[in-house]
Parts: C-alpha cells; sequence; structure tokens
C-alpha cells in the first residue's frame, strides 16, 4: 500500500476547486434524492445509494492499486477500524438521524440546523487540530452561514424549543462535523478513493442495521422496483457519496479543514439550484441574494487561502535564509 504524505506546498488551488465540485455533488446528489422518494422510504434509498457507492468506490481503488500491489497486510485491524470510524459518523449517523429528525420537525429548523455544520466542524478542527482561527475567517463564515439561511428559506419566526426531531437533528449535524475533522488524519496514510471505499463500507454496514431494525423489509416490493428508477438511485449515490466524499478528502490533504468546512456552505446554492433547474421550484429575490451572499463569502474564504498560502511560502522562505 502506498502511503501518502502531505506535501510541504501544496496546490491549493486545485483543493480549493475540488471541494466547490464537491458540494455541487452534494447539492445536485440531494436533488436526485428527492426525486426518488416518492417511489422508496428515505433509508431503503440510503441503502442503496451507499451500496452503489461503495461499489463504485471499491471499483476504483482495484483499478488505480491492483490487487496484487495492494499490500493489504499492512491494514492491520487497529489501522482499519481508525480509518473507517469516520464513516459510522458519516453518513450513517449523520444521514440515519437526519432523515429521522426531519420527519419530526419543520424544515425551516431543519435547515437553521444544517446551516451550523461549518461552524461546528470550525470549532472542531481549533480542538483537535489546533487550526487557528482568525476574525476575518470568523466573519466570512457568519456571511456564509446568513447566506445559507436565506437560500434556503427559514422562516423568521423560529421556535425557540428544541424538540426531539430537532435534537436528532443536531446530533447527526455535529456527526457530519466531527467526521470533516477526523477524515484529516486518513488522508496522510492511506489514498483518499482507498480512505472513502473503507469509510463508506463502514457506513454501509452501520446504515443497514439502523435499516433493517427500523424499517418493514417487503422483498417483493424491493424485486418489483423499476430497473430505470434503481439505476436513477445507483447513479444519485455515487454522484452524493462516491464523489462528493472522495473529492473532500482529496481536498483536505492540501487545505486546513476549518477552511475546507467553509465550502459546504455551497451545498444549498447547489441544491436550491438545482431543485429550480430540474424539479420546478421557485427561486425568490430573497433566496437570489442569499446565493450571491454565500457566493461571495466562499470567494473570500479562497483569497483568505490563498493569502495563507502566501504568508507560509514567505516565512519558509525566510527560515530557509
Amino acid at each position: 500500500m502506498q502511503l501518502n504524505p502531505a506535501s510541504s506546498l501544496p496546490n491549493r488551488s486545485k483543493a480549493v476547486l475540488m471541494m466547490i465540485l464537491s458540494a455541487i455533488c452534494w447539492g445536485l446528489g440531494t436533488v436526485m434524492s428527492k426525486m426518488v422518494l416518492t417511489y422508496l422510504p428515505p433509508l431503503t434509498v440510503l441503502v442503496i445509494q451507499l451500496a452503489g457507492s461503495v461499489t463504485f468506490l471499491w471499483a476504483i481503488t482495484l483499478i488505480q492499486q491492483p490487487w496484487k500491489r495492494v499490500y493489504w497486510h499492512q491494514l492491520a485491524l487497529p489501522t482499519l477500524l481508525k480509518l473507517g470510524f469516520p464513516g459510522l459518523l458519516e453518513p450513517a449517523l449523520s444521514y440515519s438521524l437526519g432523515l429521522t429528525g426531519l420527519a419530526m420537525t419543520t424544515a425551516s429548523n431543519a435547515s437553521l440546523i444544517n446551516a451550523t455544520e461549518p461552524m461546528m466542524a470550525l470549532g472542531l478542527a481549533w480542538v483537535f487540530l489546533r487550526e487557528r482561527i482568525c476574525f476575518v475567517l470568523l466573519i466570512l463564515m457568519g456571511m456564509a452561514i446568513g447566506g445559507v439561511l436565506l437560500t434556503v428559506g427559514v422562516d423568521v419566526h423560529l421556535s425557540v424549543r428544541l424538540g426531539i426531531g430537532d435534537l436528532l437533528l443536531v446530533v447527526g449535524t455535529f456527526s457530519g462535523a466531527l467526521y470533516a475533522v477526523l477524515s484529516q488524519a486518513g488522508v496522510r496514510i492511506v489514498n483518499p478513493v482507498l480512505l472513502a471505499a473503507i469509510q463508506q463500507s463502514f457506513g454501509l454496514i452501520g446504515v443497514t442495521l439502523v435499516w433493517i431494525s427500523f424499517t418493514q423489509i417487503n422483498v417483493k416490493t424491493l424485486t418489483a422496483i423499476n430497473p430505470v428508477i434503481l439505476a436513477f438511485i445507483v447513479v444519485s449515490g455515487i454522484i452524493q457519496y462516491a464523489l462528493a466524499f472522495w473529492l473532500y478528502l482529496q481536498a483536505i490533504k492540501t487545505i486546513r479543514v476549518s477552511i475546507a468546512a467553509q465550502f459546504l456552505s455551497l451545498i444549498p446554492i447547489f441544491g436550491v439550484g438545482g431543485a429550480y433547474l430540474f424539479l420546478g421550484e421557485r427561486l425568490s429575490l430573497l433566496q437570489g441574494l442569499g446565493m450571491l451572499l454565500v457566493v461571495g463569502a466562499i470567494v473570500g474564504i479562497a483569497q483568505y487561502q490563498r493569502q495563507s498560502q502566501s504568508d507560509e511560502r514567505n516565512l519558509l522562505s525566510t527560515q530557509h535564509h
């Protein structure tokens, strides 16, 4: 197995592009998922999506690193568990709780809670990775969150009480933020596509156990699924999970998690935009303003990233001389 240490001077512009592409995959994948939820229950869709994603990731892994060239004996059980554990946080726990919580609360509350994930990831990166947080980044993050709230159309008359559904969403969102932070250690050990395959294999096992426990499985219903619908669900899983997570893991090899997490604010932009294009949903003026705020914040974060890279290179140059 080939190890992948982080580069001392990584190509961060490429990593920023990967985060944008990752957000596109998550946003459009969500739209595709919404299109098939009229045919099957959410957990059933999630299991099929993850099965397709895991199959795709392992196929790419074996194409990139043929079996005889991958030294699997280096993946001792403790290492394998360490690499796979974040997959139990997301997609397994995060999406399972998110789907359950969404059914028990309002869409406005869910949108508000989901919008806090970049903020949670920023705090966790400071706690676990000791990444510094400056005032400029906090301002840009606040601008992005405000834009997200406008984009998803959060009602200003939100209830201050948290119900069970809201608490489930909070835990699910926190699980996603924790995944974003804990995954950085894995990309320093193995190739991102292999890491995504391992994580989502763990996630598929976790989601399947939840699915079996809480869903009345009807074999006749499953075998009667329209092949076109089934293929569409599999493709949506590859986009929303395989490609999105692979691109994210590739990006955090070269940029800080606290920076990468802010690009998650773009997901609602592509989700709402995709719903407007493909589902015929209306787009209001406030949503358009929210999109502009998010894009402006992300441009500012990208500029901040470039400045940080320039300062780092200058510091290294000074130390060298």
